[in-house]
């Protein structure tokens, strides 16, 4: 049981919920591994993918994001384009942490 969201995301094939102690719930479609629990088989009810520490989510078409209390970005799903952030372009069934630039752009 999530036990009280803080926060929810939908996107286009994925839903995530942020629970309050800071757990991440996902379901929906999962063919590009977008869920982030490791597999690539829908679920038509909320699986737990984080335990806890995080801050904020976001749910794209094909992907999702997370951002940690410390912030640290991470994302799982399809990558074909590069939209991970990870440096590649391999889709993702687990979160990777992203690349994340400096102010600077560096």
């Amino acid at each position: 049981a999530i036990g009280g969201a803080g926060a929810v995301a939908a996107g286009m094939t994925p839903s995530l919920v942020l629970g309050q102690d800071g757990s991440v719930w996902a379901s929906g479609k999962n063919n590009y591994g977008q869920l982030g629990d490791g597999t690539t088989v829908s679920k038509n009810i909320f699986v737990k993918v984080i335990s806890s520490g995080v801050q904020t989510v976001a749910a794209g078409a094909w992907h999702n994001m997370f951002m940690t209390e410390n912030g640290n970005v991470w994302a799982t799903g399809e990558n074909d384009y590069g939209q991970l952030g990870d440096g590649s372009q391999i889709n993702k069934k687990s979160f990777v942490r992203v690349v994340v630039p400096t102010s600077d752009g560096a």
